[in-house]
């Protein structure tokens, strides 16, 4: 009897680069995140200001800034802000007034 010794060789894929045929090897991020390759899989892994598990099909990328708002242009001043529910709503330089009851 004639024993033959065989390798067997597994390339891991890249899967945050790969294009090709295999639709199970693209990845699955939203554009709020960046792909990161490991070892048999990736992960999803979304950008500064953002949380979630980036996936598409899964929590994808919240942003969690606080809203920056500004004025430009003649008009500006004094800054006024109408909206329903204001928490969190900031102007740039810290200083707003909340307009109720207002007709537009």
């Amino acid at each position: 009897w004639d024993s033959q010794n065989r390798t067997v060789v597994v390339s891991d894929v890249d899967e945050c680069t790969y294009s090709g045929p295999c639709p199970r090897f693209i990845p699955n991020c939203v554009p709020e995140s960046d792909c990161v390759n490991t070892i048999g899989s990736y992960v999803c892994e979304c950008h500064n200001g953002y949380a979630g598990d980036g996936l598409k099909d899964g929590q994808g990328c919240s942003d969690k800034r606080p809203p920056v708002i500004t004025c430009e242009g003649a008009g500006c001043g004094p800054k006024i802000f109408r909206a329903a529910d204001i928490r969190g709503l900031v102007s740039a330089d810290r200083t707003y007034e909340y307009v109720s009851n207002t007709s537009d």
